[in-house]
């Protein structure tokens, strides 16, 4: 430690202060939040701080950049936090499984739900085109069902996971979590052949499992491929904890550059306005990643 020339910000979980010149220790404090398994709003001591590091890393660098103090102590006596975590939409729409209830509400109809709404926001022509609702695995698999019922278009469940165990977006490099999806992914192209399909995923957040799987298809025979996705377009980063701090695909492309970037015919979302129909019956349901303004 001694030999480091450079001043350099050490993070650390275990609250000890370094007593070097160049070195500057910052201890993650404790805080409220969800506890997703067990449903209640809980205080997270030392052993769960570690979520906190992403969130806390990219306040530094903010705050180095504007040559402001850093200051953490709030964390742990704001319920807002918790309460945007316990009522986030997105527990909904890809956190839980099938046949849990979250916020009183069946996981699984709730996305075929969205799924049959989400025919109403597909042009008739894209949707005259198709052959089949491809969805991506897992994720996708129930909004298809709800689209296919309303729309009399067969599901044709052309891929599958071989491990399942992380999901991608929660694989913090990006390029690490491109690797994990090109070895994972598993295609029946046979089954595609000269077929218009449409792919059905649960959001773009930063689109990478999308982007992937679009570019296994394009080794395929397939004719053409269109995307829908059930839920809106994703505008804001969560300023509550509840996905990782990356950048969004929508904050770095325009809405009508996503064909070109997917290479595909067609991408249609969910109106926002049907997805807050969905979730009316909820109180204080969170929906802010999906407005187009900046989360404060």
């Amino acid at each position: 430690m001694d030999k480091i020339e450079r001043n350099c910000i050490i993070i650390t979980l275990c609250g000890e202060k370094l007593k070097f010149n160049n070195i500057y220790s910052i201890d993650i404090p404790d805080f409220m939040g969800f506890n997703n398994h067990s449903s209640q709003i809980e205080y997270y001591g030392k052993s769960n701080r570690y979520i906190l590091i992403d969130y806390i890393i990219e306040e530094i660098i903010n705050n180095i950049n504007n040559l402001e103090l850093i200051n953490f102590s709030n964390l742990n006596t704001n319920p807002i936090v918790a309460t945007k975590q316990q009522y986030c939409s997105l527990r909904l729409l890809y956190q839980g499984k099938p046949d849990d209830f979250i916020l009183d509400r069946n996981v699984g109809e709730f996305r075929i739900n969205l799924g049959k709404k989400l025919f109403y926001c597909i042009e008739k022509s894209v949707l005259e085109s198709i052959d089949y609702i491809v969805p991506i695995p897992s994720s996708g698999i129930f909004y298809a069902v709800g689209l296919s019922i309303i729309s009399k278009i067969p599901v044709m469940p052309i891929a599958n996971k071989l491990n399942i165990s992380e999901r991608a977006f929660e694989i913090q490099n990006i390029d690490s979590r491109k690797r994990n999806l090109y070895n994972n992914i598993q295609v029946n192209s046979h089954l595609i052949k000269n077929k218009n399909i449409l792919l059905i995923d649960e959001a773009i957040f930063t689109g990478a499992t999308l982007k992937v799987f679009c570019d296994i298809l394009k080794n395929t025979a397939v004719k053409d491929m269109h995307i829908a996705i059930p839920s809106p377009k994703c505008y804001n980063e969560c300023g509550y904890l509840v996905q990782p701090k990356r950048e969004l695909l929508l904050n770095k492309l325009q809405d009508d550059h996503l064909s070109y970037y997917f290479g595909v015919q067609s991408v249609s979302f969910l109106n926002l306005e049907d997805y807050e129909d969905e979730l009316r019956s909820i109180d204080n349901i969170c929906i802010e990643c999906f407005k187009n303004k900046t989360i404060k």
